[in-house]
């Protein structure tokens, strides 16, 4: 969604996306996301000065590569237990009184995602993706580790929380460097 708002900005169909370049507060971040929205772009500077806020907007006008999203898909539990050997099944999961866990004649919602190959990270690369994702006003939740990123590209998406999401920290809402962000688990 990000991007088409991008190329619709770029291209002139839409006004163009207006972000505070260096947000701090949550209610900044959430500005910075909703600039991204037909309503945001369309308000422009006014949603900005309205609010009280002054400052030289920055165009955003790129964003870097993320991982590509192509839907749903639906998949019955048999295609994806069916032929394996029981020992090798998903343990059962009990999380507040409700035992959860894959069973072969119920049908599941997967969301598919473009597959990355394991590549290298390119700390620059990666900085640039943490930058984009601070000015849009995401935060990242907890911390995020080597071996959610592939070939600079974001794997874990559950590393960041938008704006208005549970669990989104200001503790955690800032630009990072690449040694912060590409942590080695256990250190």
């Amino acid at each position: 969604m990000m991007a088409i708002a991008i190329k619709e900005a770029t291209e002139g169909i839409t006004p163009p996306i207006l972000d505070h370049p260096y947000p701090e507060t949550k209610d900044v971040a959430q500005r910075n996301l909703f600039s991204f929205s037909l309503e945001g772009r369309q308000a422009g500077l006014s949603s900005w000065t309205d609010a009280g806020l002054h400052f030289e907007p920055m165009s955003v006008t790129s964003m870097p590569r993320m991982r590509e999203c192509f839907g749903w898909a639906k998949v019955n539990g048999n295609s994806i237990l069916g032929g394996w050997p029981r020992h090798v099944f998903p343990l059962p999961v009990k999380i507040e009184k409700v035992k959860r866990e894959f069973e072969f004649d119920i049908e599941y919602s997967a969301i598919v995602y473009e597959w990355i190959d394991g590549k290298g990270n390119d700390p620059a690369t990666v900085e640039d993706v943490d930058a984009f994702l601070w000015c849009a006003g995401f935060s990242f939740q907890g911390g995020s580790h080597e071996q959610n990123w592939k070939g600079s590209v974001l794997i874990d998406l559950g590393d960041i929380v938008f704006a208005h999401g549970y669990g989104w920290d200001k503790n955690a809402f800032r630009a990072r460097t690449a040694a912060e962000i590409l942590l080695e688990q256990g250190r």
